[in-house]
This record gives C-alpha cells, structure tokens and sequence, in this order.
C-alpha cells in the first residue's frame, strides 16, 4: 500500500488532482479508517494499475467522465476507445500534413499567400477556363447533372471510402499512399464525371470548383479541407508525372538553347504539347481558333514549368513527393527552357504589334 505523497512521486500526478479523482469516484483508494485523526488514503497495486490506465487516456484526449464509463466497460472497451482515438490523431495529423503542402502549393503556383490559403489557388482557377468553354467540359457537366438523387447516393457511397482512405494516410505510406488513393479517386472520377486523363489537370479543377456536389460530399467525410488536399495531390502527382516524362527533353532543350536555337524551339514545342496534354487532355481540341489554342497551351505550359521549378526549390517537398530520386531535372534546366519560352512569347507580343 502506497500514501497519496508517494503515489503522486512515482507518477507525477499532484496530490489535489489524485484528491479530486477521489471525490468524483474516478479512483477511491482504501482509508485507514473512517472518524480516526490520521486517516489517509493507501493506494493498492490495482489502484496504481487504474491510474495509469487513467492517465493513457487522458493522453488520448479523453474527458473524465468518459475515462469512468470506458474502465468499467472493461479491457475490451479500452482497446476499441483507444484504436478509435489513435485513428482520429492520425486523421489530425494527415490534416494538418495537408495544410502545410497545400501552402507550399499556393507558393509554387504564384498566387498571394494569404489570398491563396484563404481562397486557393487563383492563378490556377483562371487557367482553368481555358477548358470551361469546351464541348468535353459541358459534356461533363451535362453528365453529372443528370444523375438521379439515387444514383448521385449510390456513387457519392463509393466516394466515401476513397475520401476516408485520404484523410487515414499512414505516415510510413507518404506520397506514395496519396498517389495509391488518386488512383482510386480518378477512377471513380473517369467512371461518373469524364476520364481523368482525357480531362487534364484544368478539367478535373474546373468541374470540381463549379459542380460543388462532390466537393461537398467529400467535406461531409473529411472536413472543409479535404476538397483542396485532392486538388493539392492531384497537381503534385500531374507535375511530377511531366517530370518524369520531360526527363530527356527538358534537359535536352537546355543543352540546345546556347548552340542551336531552332532545335531548342522545336522541343520546346514537343514540350508544351506535353504539358498541354497533361493539363487540359483532350479538351483542348475543341478549340476552332488554332491562335487561341496556342496560347492555351502556351498558357498551361507556362503554369505546369513555374510549378515544376517551385517542386524542385523545395527540398523538403521533393523528399516526400519523389523519396527514390527518380526525378532527374534539375532547376539550372527548367530556368534555362523558362527564358527561352519567355523570349519566345515576348518575341510573338512584339510582333502581334
């Protein structure tokens, strides 16, 4: 048997808050005798046992008087109380994990750092338009529209899941684990929306920032932020995806810009096709101005090269988005394929003049 002095030396639990476990029945040692002058709490083994079940739960964000219900429920409601609370933390934790990479998202795309947390990325969104005036995009509107309230239940049912398996990453997983639930979310995407890779980067953003009933069933599940982290992953798997894709090209534009200028412009051109493919799809053909559909690539090209060198001037982003390497361009590169295309547009401007 243990003093209140003694048992509050051995766990660090003061001696007023073992009184007040006492008083609300939480934990009620034995006493040495009731109406005798020197009556003092003993604590046995069991006592000592209970509070420090106590005080793991209490660690796990449990108030009180639900630490009471859960010891008498038994064992087997402690294990399923604490497994319940382990997976909320994590769920924290993959949110504020999101907030962080989505504000190194909001600094690479060029947008106003508090405008962009408050509002998300503008520069992206106004890019976006460059796929809102197609038929694809209206087509796709069309599609989602027409579902009947029975049928939006019945995929929105095969949303959750997906959601729900974004917001549980298991830190170990990194981005791989986010790449492995994109897989899945675009799947669903190509199966009720449009094709995800027909629709680009700028068909998946625009549909999701105007068609708010997905967005607002996935901010059921996951809360108000779990809309921009799957915009977020997407254009972090999309830009690394065009890195790994441009490994030879951008590097071989790079090479060619200080000896041969011509070969530099015409890769160049294969590039920005590539973006263009990456982030409008195929939406883009239904551009009939073959200048305006220039520009939209020029535009998206732009957007995708200025993201890819804000990736790579974050390190610590690098290291969770490509952990193995495999990304081989280099910033010295993409600065050099970045004057040229800048040169290119300026040299277009003055000669629309």
């Amino acid at each position: 048997m243990m003093t209140i002095g003694e048992v509050s030396k051995l766990t660090g639990v003061s001696e007023s808050t073992l009184r007040y476990y006492d008083q609300i029945g939480l934990l009620c040692p034995a006493r040495t005798g009731e109406s005798v002058a020197n009556n003092r709490r003993l604590y046995s083994e069991a006592d000592i046992e209970r509070l420090g079940k106590i005080m793991v739960l209490q660690k796990y964000g449990l108030e009180l008087d639900e630490i009471g219900e859960v010891l008498e429920q038994g064992f087997s409601a402690i294990q399923r109380v604490l497994k319940d609370k382990v997976e909320a933390l994590r769920f924290k934790m993959n949110q504020l994990q999101n907030l962080i990479l989505f504000s190194k998202l909001i600094d690479i795309s060029g947008c106003d750092l508090f405008e962009g947390l408050a509002c998300g990325p503008t520069d992206i969104d106004a890019l976006a338009d460059a796929v809102r005036d197609s038929l694809h995009y209206q087509k796709a509107v069309e599609r989602l529209r027409s579902y009947t309230a029975e049928e939006l239940d019945e995929m929105m049912d095969e949303l959750d899941g997906i959601v729900h398996g974004f917001m549980q990453l298991d830190e170990e997983e990194g981005f791989a684990g986010a790449e492995h639930w994109l897989r899945q979310f675009a799947q669903w995407w190509s199966d009720h929306v449009f094709p995800f890779e027909s629709g680009g980067y700028l068909g998946f953003w625009a549909i999701f920032e105007d068609e708010t009933v997905i967005a607002a069933r996935a901010e059921q599940i996951g809360g108000e932020e779990v809309s921009a982290s799957l915009q977020m992953f997407a254009l972090y798997s999309c830009m690394k995806q065009l890195m790994l894709e441009a490994g030879e090209l951008i590097p071989a534009i790079a090479d060619a810009v200080d000896s041969d200028v011509a070969s530099a412009v015409g890769r160049l051109g294969d590039l920005l096709t590539l973006c263009g493919a990456r982030m409008m799809g195929t939406m883009a053909e239904d551009e009939k101005d073959e200048d305006a559909l220039a520009e939209k690539i020029r535009a998206s090209g732009a957007m995708a090269l200025r993201c890819m060198d804000g990736m790579l001037e974050d390190e610590e982003l690098m290291a969770y988005v490509d952990p193995s390497g495999a990304v081989s361009v280099n910033r010295g590169q993409l600065e050099k394929v970045r004057k040229l295309l800048h040169a290119m547009t300026e040299e277009g401007r003055s000669e629309g003049e």
